[in-house]
């Protein structure tokens, strides 16, 4: 894995909650943030590694047709309004969030055949009646990069932090 993912908890619990909302669709939104290089040590060389850090998350209506449930689609008019707030600010849209009702966060192939912005993370939350203690419901969730070169996801470490944290 190249990279990490840096999310808060309290965004983290606000996907969970927006995926239980939308069932059985899919939920969507946007991942707001920065990206960070930092050095790290392997094998006793010093490499680059990314950091993306989630400042926040924008939930967006999922405009996919209602008979798609396996799908989702951001609201663009959503989309082009948080570029264009985000312009004069350190912050951008660094990515995508959207849920698996069925449970699973692996890329799935619609996710593939429907991905198209290279260099973007993709948090799936997997949600399919997963128990936490106490009985609540909670989602695994996952971080991949898009490498639209390849047509692929790569595999990002997520680390969940109690707070909103800087690189």
């Amino acid at each position: 894995m190249r990279g990490v993912v840096r999310i808060s908890e309290p965004s983290r619990r606000r996907i969970e909650m927006a995926a239980f909302a939308s069932l059985p669709r899919e939920c969507c939104g946007l991942l707001v943030g920065y990206p960070v290089i930092s050095p790290s040590v392997i094998d006793g060389g010093e490499q680059a590694r990314e950091i993306w850090v989630v400042d926040d998350i924008v939930e967006s209506a999922n405009v996919a047709p209602v008979e798609q449930p396996d799908r989702f689609e951001i609201d663009p008019a959503l989309l082009l309004r948080m570029q264009r707030e985000l312009r004069p600010t350190p912050m951008s849209v660094i990515g995508f969030y959207h849920s698996h009702p069925g449970g699973g966060v692996e890329p799935s192939s619609v996710d593939r055949d429907h991905a198209w912005q290279d260099g973007l993370i993709w948090l799936i939350a997997g949600c399919g009646g997963i128990e936490g203690g106490g009985g609540s419901r909670v989602c695994d969730l996952a971080a991949y990069l898009f490498d639209g070169a390849a047509g692929k996801f790569e595999s990002l470490t997520l680390e969940v932090t109690s707070a909103a944290q800087k690189s």
